[in-house]
């Protein structure tokens, strides 16, 4: 089903094509109209230019911002719509939520011009994934090297946001890099000064703050001098549903059961 429906109401078009994605519609049940709200901006993402959906979501109130961009960037990307757009949208409108508040800027990350971009994956007979989409090859945040195998913006808006989180932690931590050929696969190299106990604080923070934020990864990787490291698992938001939903089986599931 196309997104482009003459429907009056475009949450209705979302509700119907999530129907068809899922087959259920519990997870839209509770969504506040904050959310409502913004995800009806999301289904016009291809005629809406960045700069008003920044506009748009800057103007959300900060008490719903942060429900909004949660479901923004978890819950609702199973509706295959355009994520990464979505996900640049909320970047930007982060770094001028903490430059309003007088709080550090989130680093600029600027994107390789389409033409490159279009010219660079043709040249690969159409696969992008090797393909930059950022002209930086690193950068520093908060004293935290960040680079990404590929050159992915999004992934070093991702690692950005992941340093923002460490809070204390941050110290710790003096390398993040993400390996785009594992996809979502990080890894973090620490200080000189830290311990066992840090690598293990930095892995279970970076781990939550991925699952929770981004909706999971493929192992988050922590080392640091005298082979000192830690580490977590893959980890997804959709296969933790599915195992609570196998486990709510009687049973635990059946040949028939649809997993």
């Amino acid at each position: 089903m196309s997104l482009k429906s003459k429907d009056t109401d475009p949450f209705a078009v979302l509700i119907r094509f999530g129907r068809q994605q899922l087959g259920e519609t519990e997870m839209l049940n509770d969504l506040s109209n904050a959310v409502r709200e913004a995800i009806t901006d999301v289904i016009h993402v291809q005629i809406l230019a960045r700069d008003e959906l920044v506009n748009r979501w800057s103007a959300i109130p900060e008490t719903d911002w942060l429900e909004v961009r949660g479901k923004l960037l978890a819950d609702t990307k199973i509706f295959g719509l355009r994520w990464a757009d979505v996900e640049r949208v909320v970047y930007e409108v982060d770094a001028r939520r903490l430059k309003d508040k007088g709080a550090d800027d989130l680093p600029e990350i600027p994107l390789v011009s389409k033409a490159d971009f279009v010219a660079a994956v043709a040249a690969r007979g159409g696969d992008d994934e090797k393909v930059p989409t950022t002209p930086l090859t690193s950068l520093e945040y908060r004293g935290v090297s960040i680079s990404s195998r590929y050159q992915k913006a999004r992934e070093m808006e991702i690692m950005v946001q992941m340093v923002r989180d460490l809070g204390d932690h941050t110290p710790s931590v003096k390398g993040l890099f993400c390996d785009s050929q594992g996809c979502a696969v990080y890894e973090a190299r620490l200080s000189d000064e830290a311990t066992e106990e840090d690598a293990e604080s930095v892995a279970i923070k970076l781990d939550g703050f991925v699952f929770e934020t981004y909706g999971g990864h493929n192992g988050i990787y922590v080392s640091g001098r005298d082979g000192i490291n830690a580490q977590a698992g893959p980890n997804w938001r959709h296969d933790r549903q599915a195992m609570e939903a196998i486990s709510a089986v009687p049973n635990g599931g059946s040949d028939d059961f649809p997993f």
